[in-house]
């Protein structure tokens, strides 16, 4: 296989492992949040959850990222679409951000501290599968067809023990398409062994 493939290949591969990138992130949001100048274990309306969440994530952002946000941005109502999409998928469906605004507001499950880790955990898994999306998106577009069918070839070599059969019996051509779908769950695949019981 060309060297410089196999470089690319590996370098993407490892940038995007657990160990790099989710593992690392979500002990940095956890630090994050531990941060947080957050006076209240409860919220006493809508109008202050929403202004925690946002200011939370915010500050997440500020610490993980090192993004910047004018206490005032107009962007907030961009940012609570967001945030509200996030707390239905948690807290199940289209009505979840107001079942997570009464925990916050009753001191259920963890009240607001819970429900703060929860979004925050999954907004910035939301955030990595796009990393992760862009980064074998650029990796692909970057390759020539015969780097791409190295790197397909490379990869069923490298990492046959852990693929389904079925995947590993077809021809490197023919995976060509599907490629870029599998780099992108190349990060699951080793969380899902990793929680495999150790014999």
């Amino acid at each position: 296989m060309d060297a410089g493939t196999m470089t690319r290949l590996r370098r993407l591969l490892d940038s995007i492992s657990p160990d790099q990138m989710s593992d690392r992130i979500l002990r940095l949001v956890d630090e994050a949040l531990n941060s947080f100048p957050q006076r209240q274990a409860v919220v006493r309306s809508g109008t202050e959850f929403r202004a925690v969440i946002i200011n939370a994530w915010r500050h997440v952002h500020a610490q993980v990222w090192d993004a910047c946000f004018d206490a005032a941005s107009p962007q907030s109502e961009l940012e609570w679409a967001q945030a509200e999409r996030i707390l239905n998928n948690i807290y199940g469906g289209r009505e979840g951000w107001k079942t997570a605004m009464e925990l916050a507001h009753t001191g259920v499950e963890g009240g607001l501290p819970g429900v703060l880790r929860r979004f925050a955990a999954a907004a910035a898994k939301l955030q990595m599968e796009g990393w992760i999306e862009a980064g074998v998106d650029a990796f692909w577009h970057a390759s020539t067809f015969e780097e791409r069918l190295s790197a397909v070839e490379a990869y069923l070599t490298e990492f046959s023990p852990l693929l389904p059969a079925e995947l590993l019996e077809r021809d490197p051509v023919l995976l060509l398409d599907e490629f870029p779908r599998i780099l992108k769950h190349h990060p699951e695949v080793l969380l899902q062994v990793r929680r495999l019981p150790r014999r």
